[in-house]
């Protein structure tokens, strides 16, 4: 910015897209303490003989700074599942309300939900709408899930009697 300022109507419009290019690595997914590294590619004979300006650049590396630490929360705080019926043919069902304000926005969805039996798991997944739910969590609120599956342990299902050993001696009185 500060060369084109400086050379404004000195040279044409379109010098920087035809002669200057640069490069930022990485650009993504950074914390502080990183390096980010700028490259350099510039037509620097071009603009020597056509314009007489010796072009001075140099890669150069620079420290991400600054970044506000993302904190993490817990989606699934107020989120329960509660398990019902007869086992083999058990069904899951999602309870409560996730007590994080960032959480409100987010979608949550079991593996399985019927068909359950004692002892099997099922996992609970947040999502957001199709879209990456810690991305839409830290661009809207600053803070990411810690986790985006829990997974749960059916049980408290009744069961039918499987075996004659599954009946106490009184029953069988």
């Amino acid at each position: 910015e500060r060369f084109q300022e400086e050379y404004r109507g000195k040279l044409r419009s379109s010098f920087v897209s035809d002669y200057l290019d640069w490069s930022l690595d990485p650009i993504k997914n950074l914390s502080n303490g990183d390096l980010v590294q700028l490259s350099w590619d510039c037509e620097d004979e071009d603009v020597l003989s056509r314009y007489g300006y010796k072009l001075k650049h140099e890669d150069a590396s620079y420290t991400v700074e600054g970044l506000k630490e993302i904190t993490t929360f817990d989606p699934f705080e107020g989120v329960d599942v509660i398990f019902d019926g007869i086992s083999e043919n058990g069904t899951a069902e999602i309870t409560g309300n996730p007590s994080e304000a960032a959480a409100q926005d987010l979608e949550y969805e079991l593996d399985k939900t019927s068909a359950l039996k004692e002892g099997d798991t099922v996992t609970l997944s947040v999502t957001r709408y199709g879209s990456d739910p810690s991305k839409y969590c830290i661009e809207n609120y600053g803070m990411k899930p810690a986790t985006l599956a829990k997974t749960y342990t059916v049980s408290g299902l009744s069961q039918y009697v499987q075996s004659l050993a599954e009946i106490s001696s009184d029953g069988l009185a």
